[in-house]
């Protein structure tokens, strides 16, 4: 970069605040657990992306502090991988936005109007005025009867970007089956922005049948496979649009080609929690087939119970196996005004695409339900093998590290080029070893000093290991 290339401070506080905004688009639909499930995934990637732009800017920032003066004002700043994403996620909305109303009452257009006449009318009188919107119109992207619900997807198109930097803000607007337009918006809350892949899965109360949707711009269209490690993808025949109620429901993936062979989005549907009942007795003695330490049989329902709940990140192929509960892993966050965390767990379970992944929870013995999924990684070979000795990392700025050895192993070491650098004693199954140089394996040894099994550090759990793909900010 030249002086004269480089963007004022004015111009840097900007993309700065461009970058960071991605971090906090919390305000979605209370309803809707898998939606945060993504949003959760997204915010993730990134805040991955935001931290390298927003490191790059602080230094560009002080360099510029010191050499305004080399800054021509004409000069447009040069985009940073962040607004180049950010940029590409908001041209697909804006094709969903500015699509066609999808649904059968949507073809009903003085029914659309109202919905739209109705959100306008809410944000003349101040009801969204906390995030200062200037609307310029109301669009009504999808709009139907779906199983007991009407529900309905409303964008507002911005005049100019809100105070994160979105072009949009978006609702989904929920009501009992043929409701009104103003039954509809007379409730309805906004929340920052618009996903590409815009999606709910509703209820109305506990006990009440859950429905799903998602509705993607018009150039694209839904495909379906219930067998995704070896896929053949079905065209769902609503195209842009997609729902599942009770009856239509399955254990299935779901894909968005836009524009003919550009696959933008692989996912698994969002209908795949834990069956009422869950865990049933044969289920719990069903996950302790490959199970190291015996432990409680409370404690290895309550473990699962946890272990269980969908993850777009992680769709798991069945049942997660517990593989171990003990003592405190160590290796946690400071803060957040709760206590250290005093017993840990490992489940491991098959992946939907294929391979396995191996799970971390923590827990408080104070609390009977409280079991925390932390870390998943990706692991190599078939975990539930007796020897298979485990080597997680419990964070990535930190030297602890969770081993399970294999029976027998009363000691653990690390080795770096065959040279032992760190060890710790197994305790209840498991070893708890910090090891703060480089290191190449672990060996476990029994109390003779035989090397009786062996482990390489787990990476943690991405989207190559899982198949999911979500490509909206690519170019």
């Amino acid at each position: 970069m030249t002086p004269d290339d480089r963007p004022g401070r004015g111009q840097m506080d900007d993309r700065l605040g461009r970058a960071l905004i991605t971090i906090g688009d919390a305000l979605r639909p209370a309803p809707d657990p898998y939606g945060r499930v993504l949003a959760r995934r997204r915010r993730s990637t990134r805040r991955r992306l935001v931290a390298v732009a927003a490191a790059a800017l602080t230094l560009a920032l002080g360099v510029t502090a010191t050499a305004a003066g080399w800054t021509r004002p004409d000069t447009p700043p040069a985009q940073s991988e962040s607004d180049r994403q950010f940029a590409n996620a908001n041209a697909w909305a804006g094709r969903l936005a500015d699509g066609p109303t999808h649904g059968a009452v949507g073809a009903d257009a003085a029914y659309v109007e109202a919905l739209a006449a109705g959100m306008m009318r809410n944000w003349r009188e101040g009801r969204y005025d906390v995030e200062r919107l200037s609307v310029d119109r109301v669009t009504v992207p999808f709009v139907d009867d779906v199983g007991p619900y009407r529900l309905a997807l409303v964008v507002m198109v911005l005049t100019r970007p809100d105070e994160r930097g979105w072009p949009y803000a978006s609702a989904w607007l929920y009501g009992d089956r043929g409701a009104p337009a103003a039954a509809l918006t007379e409730d309805a809350r906004i929340g920052h922005g618009l996903e590409a892949y815009s999606h709910v899965s509703y209820s109305s109360a506990e006990n009440t049948p859950t429905v799903h949707v998602a509705v993607v711009p018009p150039q694209c269209r839904f495909a379906t496979t219930t067998t995704p490690a070896d896929p053949d993808w079905t065209p769902e025949p609503t195209g842009s649009f997609i729902v599942r109620t009770g009856p239509t429901e399955q254990r299935e993936w779901w894909q968005v080609d836009c524009n003919g062979g550009d696959v933008r989005a692989e996912l698994p549907a969002p209908n795949r929690g834990p069956g009422a009942g869950f865990p049933t007795d044969a289920q719990v003695t069903e996950s302790r087939a490959h199970e190291r330490v015996p432990s409680a049989t409370a404690d290895v329902r309550r473990c699962l119970l946890s272990a269980a709940q969908p993850d777009l990140y992680a769709p798991l192929a069945g049942l997660p196996y517990v593989v171990w509960i003990g003592g405190a892993v160590g290796g946690q966050p400071e803060g957040g005004g709760l206590p250290p965390a005093d017993r840990g767990a490992l489940t491991v379970a098959r992946l939907d695409k294929g391979g396995w992944t191996a799970q971390v929870l923590t827990g408080w013995s104070q609390e009977a339900v409280a079991w925390t999924p932390t870390q998943r990684y990706a692991v190599t070979g078939d975990p539930t093998r007796a020897d298979y000795t485990f080597v997680l990392r419990l964070r990535p700025d930190a030297p602890e590290h969770l081993v399970l050895p294999s029976a027998g192993a009363t000691l653990v070491r690390a080795t770096y080029r065959g040279r032992p650098v760190a060890e710790a004693p197994v305790t209840d199954g498991a070893a708890r070893l910090s090891v703060p140089v480089p290191f190449d394996d672990v060996e476990a040894l029994d109390a003779a000093g035989t090397v009786v099994g062996r482990g390489v550090p787990a990476e943690p759990l991405s989207t190559s290991d899982t198949g999911v793909i979500d490509r909206w900010w690519e170019d």
